[in-house]
């Protein structure tokens, strides 16, 4: 009993995974089954040649685990094309069934998108900080949705058909561009800078999507440079109009809001 216990001691060492390409292997079936503590112990043992794959994928490992956000969210939302404003509305009803509109989630979100800005690789950096931030855009977006699990056009808007129709500037003043009461409050200024600063566990708000959306067009300047848009690439990119001045008060973001997810 005694050898075999020795023995036992003795070679269990010659399965454990030694070096980047096994470590990285191990990880990565560790993240396929699900157990993302075993995914995160493997990945942490990665030398710094790998740093880069380690942080990109600790982030997609993080949140898989929460259930935040994932590259299967996006495909999807995407259904059989390329998608469109459609992708944002079904990212976000996905995102409000898992409950997760809370600031916890947002927490991590903002923490996945600081972590993969230290990758060298610029394309994956950007593509990271794309994905992480269209989470983030999607994550605040869920508030909206409303108690029959669908964002309508309702829920953005008291009116949402005349507050499109009166465009910009007379959606300042409009009372058709109001809040219908959802949970995507009407703060624009104050609330978060950018979407490496700020209080992302404050409630949901206007400025929180709009910085987003900026974080997650920027990344995908990055990404494909002069390359045109299509499909939610595109939407992505008209949303990033958030930050311009005529969308500066809280009912034009919203007026924005309306023509680029229901009537692109």
């Amino acid at each position: 009993m005694i050898s075999l216990l020795s023995a036992c001691n003795l070679y269990s060492s010659v399965d454990k995974p030694k070096g980047d390409p096994q470590l990285l292997s191990a990880a990565r079936a560790c993240l396929d089954r699900g157990d993302y503590e075993c995914a995160k112990e493997y990945y942490n043992q990665l030398s710094d040649s790998e740093n880069d794959t380690k942080l990109s994928e600790l982030a997609f490992t993080e949140m898989a685990e929460t259930d935040a956000f994932s590259i299967r969210d996006l495909i999807t939302s995407l259904g059989s094309d390329r998608g469109g404003g459609n992708s944002f509305l079904k990212i976000a009803e996905l995102m409000a069934g898992r409950g997760k509109t809370d600031g916890d989630t947002r927490a991590i979100l903002q923490s996945a998108y600081a972590s993969v800005g230290g990758i060298q690789n610029t394309d994956l950096k950007s593509f990271m900080q794309f994905i992480t931030a269209l989470g983030m855009f999607n994550e605040v977006l869920a508030n909206a949705v409303g108690p029959d699990g669908v964002l309508t056009a309702s829920d953005l808007a008291q009116n949402p058909s005349a507050c499109i129709l009166g465009g910009a500037p007379a959606c300042a003043s409009s009372s058709d561009c109001d809040n219908p009461g959802t949970n995507l409050v009407n703060t624009i200024v104050g609330d978060v800078t950018s979407l490496d600063s700020g209080d992302w566990t404050s409630g949901a708000s206007l400025a929180k999507l709009q910085f987003a959306a900026a974080a997650a067009a920027d990344a995908l300047g990055n990404l494909s440079g002069s390359n045109s848009y299509e499909g939610i690439l595109d939407t992505m990119n008209q949303l990033d109009d958030l930050n311009l001045p005529q969308y500066s008060v809280a009912n034009c973001k919203r007026m924005l809001l309306l023509t680029t997810l229901f009537n692109n």
